[in-house]
């Protein structure tokens, strides 16, 4: 079935690229309301469905995105989002031997956290009342 679809998958992403042109089935968007618990309106959470094939070419893209990022070495060290084997658990055990470091050598750290937990959590909630 791979194969069957390559060609005229390759022929539409071709043809979009040059005209500039993206079928509306490939930009239209279901969006779920996925509850996270709580008797609040505000305890939803929006996932929108989108085109498998929209999707398969978005990823197709970021893939080859990255991977001229990471060739070029415009990436700083200290960049973790999106790059393969470059995790938040890595980033934080890497942030800890900094802090450690520092202590040991008896320097002085200061560190700010910031929750931003409730910044993605956002949402018009009256669009979800509405559908």
């Amino acid at each position: 079935m791979k194969h069957n679809l390559a060609t005229p998958l390759t022929t539409q992403f071709k043809l979009s690229l040059h005209t500039g042109f993206v079928p509306n089935e490939w930009s239209k968007a279901t969006l779920i309301p996925l509850h996270k618990g709580g008797p609040s309106i505000v305890n939803y959470w929006p996932i929108s469905l989108t085109s498998l094939i929209c999707k398969a070419k978005e990823r197709h893209n970021m893939e080859l995105i990255i991977q001229d990022i990471v060739n070029l070495q415009t990436l700083d060290l200290s960049q973790y989002t999106f790059i393969k084997d470059r995790s938040c658990l890595l980033n934080l055990v890497d942030f800890f031997e900094k802090v450690t470091k520092e202590v040991d050598e008896g320097k002085m750290v200061h560190t700010a956290y910031l929750n931003l937990a409730k910044a993605f959590d956002t949402i018009p909630h009256s669009s979800i009342v509405e559908n």
